[in-house]
């Protein structure tokens, strides 16, 4: 297998460094369409709320639609530096939520997200979620 020259690996880190930006983007706009959006329509989404892992555009509109229906606010911050490998282009991305429900429940949660991203659309192919306080979506749902 040939390597990619170091262009395209710089290319690839500023594809993924534009995708955090609108990945936050839309969580702070409570969007799901648009975070939809950004991710291929077989994405691999690996998230503690699923029982396994699962495939499509669709699980993430789900995903990310029941959180943000909950939620009057969110904020999404980048904690520190993202991390980017190149072979395969990945962004790894710890995140600090805050917001607050509809029903006034205040959320503060950390999670490390890992986006893989696909060579041939420019989407994001694979997700993976690790929160580091899994109970916090149990005490906001009603």
């Amino acid at each position: 297998m040939a390597r990619r020259k170091r262009t395209d690996r710089k290319t690839e880190e500023v594809r993924l460094r534009e995708f955090l930006r609108r990945i936050a983007k839309a969580g702070n706009a409570l969007d799901a369409e648009a975070a939809a959006a950004l991710f291929s329509e077989d994405v691999l989404v690996d998230d503690f709320s699923l029982n396994r892992p699962s495939r499509g555009r669709k699980v993430i509109r789900e995903l990310f639609g029941g959180v943000f229906g909950v939620m009057s606010w969110m904020n999404f911050d980048a904690v520190g530096a993202p991390l980017f490998s190149s072979d395969p282009p990945v962004a790894a991305c710890r995140w600090r939520v805050t917001g607050e429900t509809k029903q006034g429940f205040p959320v503060d949660f950390e999670s490390i997200d890992i986006y893989r991203l696909s060579l041939t659309d420019g989407l994001i192919s694979e997700y993976t979620v690790i929160v580091r306080d899994p109970d916090w979506l149990g005490r906001i749902t009603p």
